[in-house]
C-alpha cells in the first residue's frame, strides 16, 4: 500500500509538471502572447523552452521578456507561480480555502511528497504555506513598489514590475523585464529581491515548523524565549535555517573576495544579492562576464546546492549539503556515528544524501560536456550553464542565447530533471529500501 501511494506521487508530481509544460507551450504561441509584428512568429522550441523555464521556475531565457505581449507575460507569470507553489500544492490548497476536504488517497499522496508523519498536519501545513506565499509576496511588491517608484518609473510600470518581480523572485524563477536583469537599480530593490528569493528558499517544512515555534511563543508568552522555540524544533527545519544563513554568509564573503582579488570589486550590497540569488533565483545585479573565475566557481557550487526540501528552490537542497558535511567531518574526527543537534541520523539518510549528490553533479559535468560539443563554448562556461539549467537558477553566461537547437533541448531537459529530480529520486530510493534481517561477516576494504 505504502509503495503503491509512493509511485503514484512520483506519476503524479511528474505528470503535473509535464502537462504545465505543454499546456503553456501551446498558449504561448497563441498570437496574442507575442509581438509578432515587431518580433516575427515564435518557433515551437523557443515557446517550449521559455514554457519549460517558467513552470520550472529556472529563468534562462533565449528571449528577451519584452518581446511577448503584457498578455503573454501575465501568463508567464501564471506559470511561475504554479510551479513554483507546486500544482499538486496549489490544488489542495484552493480545495482546502472552499472549505472542502481531501480524499484519504490524495492526503496520503501529498503525506508521503513531504515525509509528513502526521497526514492530519497537512491541511494546516498547506494553509500555512499558502497565506506565507501571499504575505511574503504583497509585502515585497509594496517595498518593490517604492523601490522602482525612486528609481524614476511611472506608476504604471511600478507596479507591473513591482507585482511581476515580486512573484519570480519569490518563486526563485528570475525572469526579468529589464533588458540588463537587475543591473543599475537602487539598492532597496535589490535587497528585497534578494530577501523573497531567500524567504522563497526556505520550504515549507521550516516555515510551518517556525509558525509552530511563533505561536507557541504567543501563547506562553515570557516563558517561551526563541532560543527554545528553535530548540524543539525538527532537526530538519533547524538545518534549513542553519544551512541557509551559513551559505548566504560564506557565498557574499566568497565572492566580494575574489572579486576584490581579480581587480573588479563589487560592493558587499552586490556580492549578498548574487550569493542569495545563486541559490537559486537567476537575477545579477553585475554583468555576469566581468565575474572572476573564482566568483562562478562559488556561484557554480550555490546553484547545484540550491534551496530547502519542499521550496520554490531547485538545486540538491541545503539539508542533502549538510549531511554531507557532517558525514565528512564524522570521518576525519574518528566518530562512527553522525550527531546532528543532538540526534543520531540514521546511516540510510547519509547513503541517500551522498547518492542524491552523486548524480546531480555527475549529470552537470556530463551536460557541461555535451553542452560545450553542441556549443563549442570553453568547459567553465557550459557547466556554469548546465549547472544553472540543473539548479534551477536560471544564470547565465551568455551562452545559451546563441545556442543552437539540439542544446536548447538539452538545456530544456536538465531544467526539467533539475526541478522534479531530487524529489522524485529521493521517493525512488524510498521506494526500493529494504530491511535486511540477514547479518553478515563484517570485512573492512582497503581504500586508498
Amino acid at each position: 500500500m505504502v509503495l503503491s501511494s509512493i509511485k503514484k506521487s512520483q506519476f503524479y508530481f511528474i505528470l503535473s509538471f509535464a502537462v504545465l509544460v505543454v499546456f503553456g507551450t501551446l498558449l504561448l504561441k497563441l498570437p496574442i502572447m507575442y509581438n509578432e509584428d515587431c518580433f516575427g512568429k515564435l518557433s515551437w522550441i523557443d515557446a517550449f523552452f521559455t514554457s519549460t523555464s517558467a513552470v520550472c521556475v529556472n529563468g534562462l531565457a533565449i528571449l528577451p521578456l519584452s518581446n511577448f505581449s503584457y498578455l503573454g507575460q501575465v501568463f508567464i507569470m501564471l506559470l511561475i507561480q504554479l510551479g513554483g507553489i507546486g500544482i499538486m500544492t496549489m490544488s489542495a490548497s484552493i480545495i482546502f480555502f472552499l472549505g472542502k476536504s481531501v480524499g484519504w488517497s490524495t492526503n496520503k499522496l501529498i503525506s508521503n511528497i513531504t515525509e509528513s508523519n502526521s497526514q492530519n498536519s497537512m491541511e494546516n501545513m498547506l494553509k500555512e504555506i499558502t497565506i506565507y506565499t501571499i504575505i511574503v509576496e504583497m509585502i515585497g511588491m509594496f517595498i518593490l513598489l517604492a523601490g522602482f517608484l525612486s528609481d524614476g518609473y511611472n506608476i504604471y510600470d511600478s507596479l507591473w514590475f513591482s507585482l511581476f518581480y515580486s512573484i519570480s523572485a519569490f518563486c526563485n524563477a528570475g525572469f526579468s523585464h529589464l533588458d540588463n536583469s537587475l543591473i543599475g537599480v537602487s539598492a532597496l530593490i535589490k535587497i528585497a529581491v534578494a530577501l523573497l528569493a531567500v524567504f522563497g528558499g526556505l520550504g515549507m517544512y521550516a516555515v510551518h515548523d517556525v509558525c509552530i515555534a511563533i505561536k507557541s511563543m504567543r501563547k506562553n508568552n515570557k516563558h517561551y524565549s526563541f532560543s527554545r522555540a528553535f530548540h524543539n524544533m525538527p532537526v530538519t527545519s533547524k538545518l534549513i535555517l542553519f544551512m541557509s544563513f551559513l551559505l548566504l554568509i560564506l557565498g557574499t564573503v566568497g565572492i566580494k573576495f575574489c572579486q576584490y582579488k581579480a581587480g573588479t570589486p563589487i560592493a558587499y550590497v552586490d556580492a549578498f544579492f548574487q550569493s542569495a540569488i545563486a541559490r537559486t533565483a537567476g537575477f545579477n545585479v553585475v554583468d555576469m562576464g566581468t565575474l572572476s573565475s573564482g566568483s562562478v566557481a562559488i556561484s557554480i557550487a550555490l546553484m547545484l546546492i540550491g534551496g530547502a526540501p519542499g521550496s520554490t528552490a531547485g538545486g540538491m537542497k541545503v539539508t542533502t549539503f549538510a549531511l554531507i558535511c557532517m558525514a565528512l567531518y564524522a570521518t576525519f574526527s574518528g566518530k562512527q556515528k553522525i550527531i546532528c543537534y543532538k540526534r543520531e541520523i540514521p546511516m540510510t539518510n547519509i547513503l541517500k544524501a551522498f547518492t542524491i549528490a552523486t548524480i546531480f553533479i555527475s549529470l552537470a559535468f556530463i551536460g557541461g560536456a555535451i553542452f560545450q560539443s553542441a556549443t563549442g563554448e570553453t568547459l567553465q562556461r557550459s557547466l556554469f550553464e548546465m549547472s544553472s539549467a540543473l539548479g534551477g537558477t536560471g544564470l547565465s553566461l551568455g551562452a545559451t542565447i546563441s545556442n543552437t537547437f539540439s542544446s536548447k533541448i538539452l538545456v530544456i531537459i536538465y531544467m526539467f530533471i533539475g526541478r522534479i529530480g531530487p524529489l522524485t529520486l529521493f521517493l525512488f530510493l524510498m521506494q526500493r529500501e529494504k530491511q535486511s534481517h540477514l547479518k553478515y561477516l563484517e570485512e573492512k576494504i582497503i581504500i586508498g
